[in-house]
């Protein structure tokens, strides 16, 4: 079965897209001015780990962009282009992170073989804290972020605004496999519940 990479573009491809040149250029150089003097997690204690310390290093940039943005061409705007590039930052970032993902072998698995797959890719992701959901029908995995860094980090940056991008991107992400995976996330961190609920399963139609 064929397997297939997300075709969503590139962070700066998306800017460029939506601004142009000119503006583009406006943005970074007004995004360099804002990193030069900006301390969005000040409010937040020094941090005293390493999965911290990545955790706000993945979420500066959107931070950072996003004020950058506001200056340029204002905030209504700067909101809708930051999303749609830290869209594409995060679909960039779980192929990174996933490789090239083969749902068909995931499925062909027998349930505790597909935990330990799961599991193991949860590992990968510093940015959120996370229990399995185990045991789970051929065809679905589940599991429950009951930490997640990114909206904890935008949020004490002034940016609460920013969180649901993040989300953005898992969906992104999944559509775009190949059979397509149907992520359901009836309760999110980014929306104000306590956790984000993740079900996965594989859209029938997709599948050969």
């Amino acid at each position: 079965m064929a397997r297939a990479r997300p075709s969503v573009a590139g962070p700066a491809s998306v800017l460029l897209d939506r601004l142009g040149p000119s503006e583009t250029a406006r943005v970074v150089l007004a995004a360099l001015r804002v990193g030069l003097t900006a301390r969005p997690f000040a409010a937040l204690p020094r941090s005293q780990s390493a999965r911290e310390r990545k955790s706000r290093r993945q979420a500066l940039p959107a931070v950072l962009l996003y004020r950058a943005l506001g200056q340029v061409v204002g905030r209504e705007r700067a909101l809708a282009i930051a999303h749609d590039v830290i869209v594409a930052g995060g679909v960039a970032f779980l192929t990174k992170t996933l490789g090239d993902l083969d749902v068909a072998s995931v499925l062909a698995m027998t349930p505790r073989q597909r935990d330990t797959r799961v599991s193991g890719w949860l590992a990968r992701f510093f940015t959120a804290t996370t229990e399995l959901e185990r045991a789970m029908p051929a065809g679905e995995a589940a599991f429950i972020v009951t930490r997640c860094e990114l909206v904890r980090l935008v949020s004490a940056a002034g940016h609460p605004e920013l969180a649901p991008a993040f989300c953005a991107s898992d969906d992104a992400y999944f559509r775009a496999r190949t059979p397509p995976v149907v992520l359901e996330r009836p309760a999110t961190i980014a929306r104000g519940d306590a956790v984000c609920r993740f079900r996965f399963r594989v859209d029938g139609e997709g599948v050969s």
